[in-house]
């Protein structure tokens, strides 16, 4: 079995002081565009590797829509921050499947990370040109915004 390192999409979730319009733990509407949503970045720089079930691929799932995740309050109360390491299934059709927590920081933090990564989508990996199926791993950071 060989593990191939392939560019991905890392997420660094920064808490900024607290707007109006902020997604409290458990609401299921992403928050609104506007100062709550600067709430969090995107960076890239990160790894997947293959899921070894779906077989070799020539070209690597590839991001087309991301979903950045919202910090929880309760996690930017108590100060927590981290790096939650997901894995995920992406279909031939690219959209995203069985995402786990591969290594948590913290049940809120684990839950947000994963909220945003099931609404991702992906250019599917291709073997020989035809879109297979892969698993990947992404890490999302969460940092406290300095005061």
């Amino acid at each position: 079995m060989m593990n191939r390192i392939v560019p991905i999409l890392v997420l660094l979730c920064v808490a900024m002081p607290a707007a109006t319009g902020v997604a409290r733990a458990g609401d299921e509407t992403p928050p609104a565009a506007g100062p709550a949503a600067a709430s969090a970045t995107a960076t890239a720089d990160t790894a997947a590797t293959k899921d070894t079930s779906a077989g070799e691929f020539d070209q690597a799932p590839t991001p087309v829509k991301t979903v950045a995740p919202v910090y929880p309050p309760a996690a930017r109360k108590r100060g927590q921050e981290g790096t939650v390491y997901l894995r995920a299934r992406v279909t031939t059709a690219g959209r995203v499947e069985r995402v786990t927590v591969a290594k948590g920081v913290a049940p809120d933090l684990d839950e947000a990370a994963a909220r945003a990564l099931r609404q991702w989508t992906f250019e599917p990996a291709r073997k020989d040109g035809k879109p297979v199926a892969a698993e990947i791993m992404i890490p999302v950071k969460f940092r406290l915004a300095a005061k």
